[in-house]
């Protein structure tokens, strides 16, 4: 049935549209985990308006 091929197409795209979306959303997670275990060498050299580092 032609009905039946065309869902079953439409819930595989559902599905991998989720998929990439998850995957991108983790890989984001991941480097923002990696840009806050980097020493923080930049925030270092930031300073705050009192003149202290940040």
């Amino acid at each position: 049935d032609f009905h039946q091929v065309a869902r079953r197409l439409a819930r595989l795209f559902s599905v991998n549209r989720t998929a990439v979306a998850w995957k991108k959303m983790a890989v984001e997670c991941s480097s923002i985990d990696r840009s806050a275990q980097l020493p923080n060498t930049e925030s270092g050299t930031l300073k705050k308006p009192d003149g202290g580092a940040y």
